[in-house]
């Protein structure tokens, strides 16, 4: 029987495998879009649980009615890790405040009562995206983060997952790049050139290798 993949239908990628961890690099607005659609892009019986470390509750629920009209609300549950604690809203989408972006107990444990709450509604293909680990960064040190990372990987291979990360490599040594590239199962490159979005694939099976555009 053919494994159900995770479909990417805004993006140009293929699409993804059950279980697979994806570190996405680039400009920080660039890198955020491409992962933000990589979970938020998704079919109707799966969940996504959004990690943010710079966008508070209400900015984010506000994006997601502008971008994504389509999206049931029900169906998301977002991590506020900015350290605004914006949360009290009315709203069908699941929130939990954390107290700051290096707070890593708070996010693991709000995106684990997020898990079992979709879980627990039927949504058990889930999506997540941790945006971004650049600001994790700067609150904890790079082996904590890799530790993290790790973590995520094993859950998300033990539940047939998707996992994204967000990283601005310009802000980090080479070295920190290069460890957490090592960590997930691939990596997507986004950049501009000539004016244009455009993201390559890299180590992840079954994908386009060449620099293809990205719709804006």
């Amino acid at each position: 029987m053919t494994e159900q993949r995770y479909n990417v239908p805004t993006l140009p990628l293929e699409p993804l495998f059950p279980g697979t961890t994806l570190l996405v690099t680039g400009p920080k607005r660039l890198a955020t879009t491409v992962a933000e659609r990589l979970v938020l892009d998704k079919d109707d019986e799966e969940g996504t649980i959004f990690v943010s470390t710079n966008t508070g509750a209400t900015t984010f629920l506000r994006h997601c009615r502008a971008s994504y009209p389509h999206l049931s609300l029900d169906s998301v549950g977002f991590v506020d890790a900015s350290g605004r604690r914006d949360v009290d809203i009315d709203t069908e989408m699941r929130l939990r405040a954390v107290s700051s972006p290096g707070d890593l107990t708070g996010i693991s444990i709000g995106t684990s009562v997020f898990s079992a709450g979709l879980a627990d509604d039927g949504l058990t293909r889930l999506r997540s995206a941790y945006v971004s680990l650049s600001i994790l960064l700067l609150y904890t040190n790079p082996k904590v983060t890799t530790r993290f990372v790790h973590t995520v990987r094993s859950r998300a291979r033990a539940t047939d997952s998707l996992a994204v990360f967000a990283l601005d490599p310009s802000m980090h040594q080479q070295s920190v790049t290069h460890t957490l590239e090592h960590v997930c199962d691939g990596r997507i490159r986004t950049a501009v050139a000539d004016g244009e979005a455009v993201l390559q694939a890299e180590g992840i099976d079954g994908q386009p290798m060449d620099w293809l555009p990205v719709d804006q």
